[in-house]
């Protein structure tokens, strides 16, 4: 399944039920009614009623969202589709030519083709066609492929095969951070999965598109990789000559011949001379040929007219026939109209959404309004012939041809190109957001990716001689670029390309030459202090202090309107909004659309939710660096994390590291972290030197007394969790833990009238948000968790040579070379592994039962009582992409005290860590895919009974089958072979008490077990009882909300109606 760019199934059917319309949901509804009866379709109001019951029905499931592709497609939505056929349009004026009767006469013969000519020849149509015609012969086989990969750059090439590693539920690697090898290892990849057995008996089609010089590489590999298979066919579309090896598939396009032209001119035969002339002075070219037949059928003047005019422009004919039909267009067009139509050329020509058009408008125009003028303006375009529009109402979707674009970005002047672009870099600005975990925005971040990467490369090139200003935007679009991708595209080599670039811009443009000052740094290693480990060496910290004035005496030279705008016209989440509402006194109409005016900026300011302007100014650029190291520091661990050599095949090795928390974070990863650290601090102690205005209130409550950067507590939880995944020497590990747990504890403390601001605007007052409550939890109980480990060795026994091996970093192997060294140095020890250590014997001399030892453990008792409380959140987590990870740190505690219950929920959260990551879509192999079928696996063997040997089993089997082409060795044969092992034990057992003539006691208490399962029933019934409430209580109060209005307007149409009687009357 092609998805949107999310990360799992869930998250990708919450989006899609979110933004379903109700007239969506209606035709949808319309389409499943013989399989759903119509008191059950009656109930289905919403998006997500309906996503919800084709799950309880079995029509969508992770395995099977085909037939929600067809729905959503007849529903005018293509959310799964963009690279599959759905995004190859075939446009209405397209007609089948001799050269595209070629194309299909050499496929018969051969398995590759490669389109060569001119633009406006019809390469990309051709190619189109014959893929609906592909698809026609086969379209009663779902395993049949056809594929596009744009290949104008390698990071399109790699973005459309990281989209097919999904599509096929198959792994990808990143190869040692190198995009040309890994777009290699994906190709060979995919090659291998339409081999295998499932695929095999079927044929495929990939078509590229667009390539240029720099890519010829790449592509002459792509047609030597998949020539060589019957079943794989390839189409290249390109204006250029590749290698001289393929000259036997090459076919030539040059355009129709003069009888197509004329026919398909449609004229009289009066004028078939003029026709004739006029085919061949668009050079028989079909662009130009269709250009001109909509120009004439619609404006319905002579052919002897049109050549006159055609004539008397100095472009080449074909440029000259788009020209004349652009202008034709914009005839019909308001002002607004024609300024949409020329901010769009800079856009992605495939699938710009409606919104995206819809924001081009002015601000102050209503709904209803902006309705009308779109409306108009697509119905024009269509008219003539210059768009192709997909799907209905606020989701239709609009392709154009890449020709007309270029023609009209192309007629314009440098001061008018440098105004459109001017407007759409405030677009992109206001609209693309840093802040990407809210479904709602990274919805909006991805319907915006491509786009804004077309409209970013219009500036390549002339970055230096960019005003401050304008490159301070650009980085903070590639910024949002790099964390949309990093967070959400199974696309890490995509994210560290933009973060890249926002990086060296930021050193260029307002450090020049500082960023050199870091590289020769020296680590101090080990930290002996947590806050050594977050803030680095002194002379870091040092060049941090001189990074952050440099940055604020920079900021303070950017123009106050760059803010005043920027604040202004930034388009806000719903949770922003509700703030605003809630505390500034604002009601719903006066943020309709998700904007502020000016009049509301000034009575935020005035209650001290939005900083003054030469606050934000002065403090942009620094936060904006603080975004892009902080992101590229995780970035570059996630890489680290998706290597070759991560999954390291060796037999028994895989399974042990899986075991281990320890992955310690790259050297320039840690860096830059604590660069960005050092940065929020200096930052926090500027911002509460500035002035609040008094609101007259009193209570501190509600009222903003100081500002803090919102970035203030997120970079010290992740420095902890850097800090747990990287050390593990236990005498160091115990203080910096316990210093850990102090830190996160004083986060939340003496908040209370503190404002947590994002470039300047408040995002949080005082309490913390549920997101930031549960990950310092969650931090907190691995700290315990492991403090307890530590109480239970003796921390200065000697340990035997063979136990120094097993708990000295076995993992270095999944290290840079850099990183061996200080590894070693740390001297990992393994702490669930260590047994037979001195307290645990002792208190076995004792005859002290091990639940008990663990219950009589502060450390342990707080990890479990931290983990009940997550348990309790849970299902207000459903949308987060670290919800697996919680379920496994929950698992882990709950599976060290080991009474029934509490291996009753170990199971439970190993499970639901597994579905989570079953289900997701982003097929690149994590610790969290293994972590949670091993951890689940081998909690059923350690606490074995049939039933749930049997599920672990299946699904091994299933994780086994999925990543199939991933060289993880033994290691699921491993699993199910112990498995195998536990319930030939339990079958053995069984037998044993059979034949047995005594009545011993059973070594199950069956009763036990089912009351646990009744317990467990019962405590999931009850929490489904408190959703069902908390539901019924927001829809009570919506309804409250609606019938207070409807009654307002009721007596609003009373009043009018008396009004109408009255003159009527007269």
């Amino acid at each position: 399944m092609e998805s949107i760019v999310v990360d799992s199934y869930r998250s990708l059917t919450t989006e899609i039920a979110l933004g379903l319309s109700a007239e969506n949901t209606k035709i949808i509804k319309f389409l499943i009614r013989n399989d759903i009866g119509k008191g059950v379709l009656e109930k289905i109001v919403t998006g997500t009623d309906l996503v919800q019951l084709l799950e309880e029905k079995c029509i969508l499931s992770a395995d099977n969202v085909e037939q929600l592709v067809k729905y959503l497609q007849t529903a005018g939505r293509n959310d799964l589709d963009y690279y599959r056929l759905h995004g190859m349009h075939v446009i209405e004026q397209y007609t089948e030519t001799s050269e595209y009767r070629q194309l299909c006469q050499h496929m018969k013969a051969n398995n590759a083709v490669i389109l060569k000519g001119l633009p406006g020849t019809w390469k990309s149509r051709h190619a189109f066609r014959y893929a609906h015609e592909f698809s026609k012969l086969r379209e009663k086989d779902n395993n049949s492929l056809i594929w596009r990969i744009d290949c104008n750059t390698e990071l399109n090439i790699y973005n459309s095969l990281s989209h097919l590693m999904n599509f096929l539920k198959i792994q990808c690697i990143n190869s040692e951070l190198q995009i040309k090898d890994t777009i290699n290892i994906m190709l060979l990849r995919a090659v291998a999965v339409l081999e295998n057995d499932n695929y095999k008996d079927t044929r495929h089609l990939f078509i590229l598109l667009g390539f240029i010089s720099p890519q010829k590489i790449l592509i002459k590999t792509f047609l030597e990789t998949l020539n060589q298979y019957d079943n794989i066919s390839i189409i290249v579309a390109t204006s250029e000559s590749l290698s001289n090896d393929f000259d036997n598939i090459v076919l030539e396009l040059h355009g129709m011949t003069e009888d197509e032209a004329v026919n398909y001119l449609e004229v009289d035969d009066s004028v078939q001379e003029k026709a004739k002339e006029l085919a061949k002075k668009l050079s028989y070219l079909p662009d130009g040929l269709a250009f001109a037949k909509t120009y004439i059928h619609t404006t319905k003047i002579s052919i002897g007219s049109y050549l006159e005019r055609l004539e008397s422009r100095d472009d080449s004919a074909s440029k000259s026939a788009c020209k004349m039909l652009i202008v034709q267009a914009e005839k019909n067009m308001s002002a607004d109209e024609k300024d949409i139509l020329h901010l769009m050329s800079y856009l992605n020509t495939d699938n710009i959404p409606l919104f995206i058009l819809n924001s081009f408008l002015p601000k102050t125009l209503e709904k209803d309004e902006k309705k009308i003028i779109m409306d108009n303006f697509l119905r024009t375009l269509e008219k003539y012939s210059m768009i192709v529009i997909k799907g209905n109402d606020e989701q239709r979707v609009i392709t154009a041809h890449g020709f007309t674009f270029m023609v009209m970005k192309a007629s314009k002047t440098s001061t008018e190109r440098n105004c459109h672009l001017k407007k759409l870099l405030n677009f992109f600005m206001c609209f693309i957001d840093l802040d990407a975990r809210l479904l709602e925005v990274i919805h909006r971040n991805v319907l915006l990716l491509e786009h804004a990467e077309a409209f970013l490369a219009h500036y390549e090139g002339d970055f230096p001689s960019l005003l401050h200003e304008t490159k301070a935007k650009l980085c903070y679009i590639y910024c949002a670029v790099g964390i949309t991708y990093r967070l959400y595209g199974n696309t890490e080599l995509s994210a560290n390309t933009y973060l890249e670039k926002a990086k060296h811009a930021m050193y260029d443009t307002f450090l020049s030459g500082l960023q050199h000052q870091f590289s020769d740094i020296k680590n101090e290693d080990p930290y002996k202090t947590m806050n050594d480990y977050l803030n680095g060496s002194e002379v870091l910290q040092g060049r941090c202090k001189d990074m952050f004035t440099l940055l604020v005496e920079k900021g303070k030279n950017l123009p106050r309107e760059f803010v005043n705008t920027f604040i202004k016209n930034k388009y806000r989440n719903s949770r922003i909004i509700d703030l605003f509402q809630e505390y500034g006194n604002l009601c719903t109409n006066e943020l309709q659309n998700n904007q502020l005016t000016n009049e509301i900026v000034n009575t935020l300011r005035g209650k001290n939710l939005i900083m003054e302007s030469e606050y934000i100014t002065e403090t942009f650029l620094v936060e904006l660096m603080i975004r892009i190291l902080y992101n590229s520091s995780k970035n570059k661990w996630l890489m680290e994390i998706s290597k070759d050599s991560f999954s390291k095949p060796e037999t028994g090795k895989l399974r042990s590291r899986l075991s281990s928390t320890f992955f310690p974070v790259t050297t320039e990863s840690l860096m830059e972290h604590q660069i960005a650290h050092c940065l929020t601090q200096l930052l926090q102690q500027h911002l509460s030197s500035f002035h609040t205005r008094n609101t007259g209130k009193t209570s501190t409550t509600d009222t903003v007394r100081s500002f803090c950067p919102v970035f203030s507590p997120v970079t010290h939880r992740s420095g902890v969790l850097y800090m747990l995944r990287s050390f593990s020497d236990p005498k160091l590990l115990s203080s910096l833990l316990k210093e850990a747990i102090e830190l996160l504890d004083s986060l939340d403390s003496d908040i209370e009238g503190i404002g947590f601001t994002e470039f300047g605007v408040v995002k949080r007052i005082g309490d913390s948000s549920l997101f930031h409550s549960v990950m310092i939890e969650r931090i907190k109980m691995e700290c315990y968790e492991k403090l307890y480990k530590l109480e239970c060795i003796d921390l200065d026994t000697p340990l035997k040579e063979e136990t120094k091996k097993r708990i000295i970093v076995n993992k270095t192997s999944l290290l840079p070379e850099e990183n061996i060294a200080q590894s070693q140095r740390l001297c990992e020890t393994d702490l669930s592994n260590i047994k037979g250590s001195m307290k645990s014997e002792n208190a076995k001399k004792q005859n002290i039962p091990d639940i008990e030892i663990g219950l009589q453990n502060a450390n342990l008792k707080k990890a479990l009582s931290i983990a009940e409380e997550l348990e309790k959140k849970i299902d207000d987590l459903t949308s987060w992409k670290a919800l697996s990870g919680i379920h496994l740190k929950i698992a882990k505690v709950f599976k060290l005290i080991e009474t029934e219950e509490n291996i009753r929920k170990a199971k439970h959260h190993y499970k639901k860590a597994y579905d989570r990551e079953y289900e997701s879509n982003n097929t690149r192999i994590t610790r969290f895919h293994l972590k949670a079928i091993i951890h689940y696996a081998e909690c059923c063997i350690q606490f074995p009974n049939e039933k749930d040997l049997l599920k672990a089993k299946e699904l091994s089997e299933e994780m086994k089958h999925r990543f199939r082409l991933v060289e993880t060795g033994t290691l699921f044969d491993e699993v199910i072979g112990d498995i195998d092992r536990a319930l030939k034990k339990l079958s053995e057992k069984r037998q044993s008490r059979e034949k047995s003539e005594t009545k011993d006691k059973p070594e199950f208490d069956t009763k036990s077990i089912k009351d646990d399962g009744e317990k467990g029933f019962l405590v999931d019934l009850k929490r489904k009882r408190d959703r069902l409430k908390k539901r019924r209580s927001i829809l009570i109060e919506e309804y409250n909300e609606l019938k207070d209005d409807i009654e307002r307007l009721d007596l609003e149409i009373d009043s009018v109606e008396k009004k109408i009687a009255d003159i009527e009357i007269e």
